[in-house]
């Protein structure tokens, strides 16, 4: 065959090599989609980030692929076009979601905070309260967790901050037997205080006539 020939068909199967590599690098990519696809625990938002990120590396790989002038250098952008895009890590953790999970945490913490301190409650009583701000967390948790976009991350994040919140731990608690004991308290001191009223005004009215009896004395020489 001519020289002609021969670098027809050597053009003919570099060509060749290219769409083949071309071809394997797209499988990769293709592979490297389905597997982000299939991360739940992960936002339509992270996915599509991690998606950009491999179809930019087999784009680069491509190119690469697609200048090379020799079997030899395509096959080598093939390789490290795979190897790259295999590279790509998917976290096994939503970003977002567990800022938000820390934030519903931290919330919670606090609101513990708070119920531990209102020294006016009982063991008992303060464990309600504590109960029923971890049962609001932990409902807002998995709304997160089940969440399939950013925004439905925030606002279960948002409703769960706002529920705990809204829990209110009383500044003083009154039983029944604690209302009655006040009242009765409360009737006692008004008794002592009218008492204490009446004997000041008897005390006084006595000083009064005691004062007025010194100044106007009826002795017999008077009378005389």
């Amino acid at each position: 065959p001519s020289n002609n020939d021969q670098t027809n068909t050597d053009q003919i199967t570099l060509e060749q090599d290219k769409n083949q590599a071309i071809d394997s690098i797209n499988n990769s990519l293709n592979n490297k989609v389905s597997e982000i696809n299939n991360a739940s625990h992960l936002t339509n938002e992270e996915k599509q980030n991690l998606i950009d990120q491999a179809t930019a590396v087999a784009d680069k790989a491509k190119e690469a692929i697609n200048n090379a002038s020799t079997s030899e250098e395509v096959e080598d952008a093939k390789n490290k076009g795979i190897e790259a895009i295999d590279k790509i890590v998917i976290p096994s953790n939503s970003t977002s979601k567990q800022e938000a999970i820390n934030t519903i945490d931290n919330v919670l913490k606090d609101k513990i905070k708070d119920i531990n301190n209102a020294s006016n409650l009982s063991n008992k009583e303060k464990q309600n309260l504590i109960d029923q701000a971890t049962a609001v967390a932990d409902k807002a948790k998995e709304a997160i967790n089940n969440a399939t976009d950013a925004t439905t991350v925030k606002n279960a994040m948002d409703q769960g901050v706002e529920r705990i919140n809204s829990i209110k731990v009383p500044n003083k608690v009154i039983s029944k037997k604690d209302t009655s004991q006040n009242s009765n308290d409360v009737n006692q001191v008004e008794k002592t205080h009218t008492s204490s009223h009446a004997n000041r005004k008897r005390v006084t009215k006595e000083s009064n006539s005691t004062s007025l009896n010194a100044q106007n004395p009826k002795s017999d020489s008077n009378l005389n």
